[in-house]
């Protein structure tokens, strides 16, 4: 997604999807605190809105582009696309993990030989543990102990107050076929 990355060559992806309104204003917040579980000041965006409104205009094209290519890719590299929102979701975790289970099984078997079973204990021992991860926080309310995410506002749409309309149409105009790919409401 950024200039300098080198190409990855995969046999499959698992490409993890966000609202790009919740994303662009994560990495507004990940920019100005240096970190990806601290959030700046509601006055800042205020204080900064010019610089606010270019890394808007910035990261909205690139937010395209990025799923514009996966997509592309789709057609020679298997890809499953799960929704950010989907993942946190209490109700839609299981699911959602059970379908990358699923098609990481499958690619494995056909990229490596190896065997279901074996395939599908080791995946889902490891999304065990990230369910268990997840379910810890929640318990917690939330931890902002060193390495453990919490997102900011848990649910879709929430950082669409930090947009002004024509923020909004900006990120539509760029964005917006890929949001609708993606069953993302284009909220002008």
């Amino acid at each position: 997604e950024r200039r300098g990355s080198a190409p990855v060559e995969a046999h499959a992806a698992v490409l993890i999807v966000r609202n790009p309104f919740d994303a662009i204003d994560s990495f507004w917040n990940m920019v100005l605190t240096s970190s990806h579980n601290h959030s700046v000041q509601e006055r800042e965006y205020a204080r900064l809105s010019g610089e606010w409104e270019r890394l808007v205009e910035r990261e909205a094209a690139v937010w395209a582009a990025f799923h514009r290519h996966w997509v592309s890719v789709a057609s020679t590299t298997p890809l499953l696309a799960i929704r950010y929102e989907d993942l946190i979701h209490p109700e839609r975790r299981q699911e959602m993990l059970q379908v990358a289970v699923a098609f990481l099984c499958k690619r494995a078997q056909a990229a490596d030989g190896v065997s279901s079973a074996a395939a599908e204990a080791a995946l889902r021992g490891m999304l065990g543990r990230i369910d268990r991860a997840a379910g810890m926080v929640e318990r917690r309310g939330g931890s902002k102990r060193a390495g453990v995410y919490h997102p900011r506002r848990g649910q879709e749409g929430a950082a669409l107050h930090h947009f002004s309309q024509s923020l909004r149409e900006e990120v539509v105009r760029a964005a917006g076929a890929e949001m609708c790919l993606f069953r993302y409401q284009n909220v002008t």
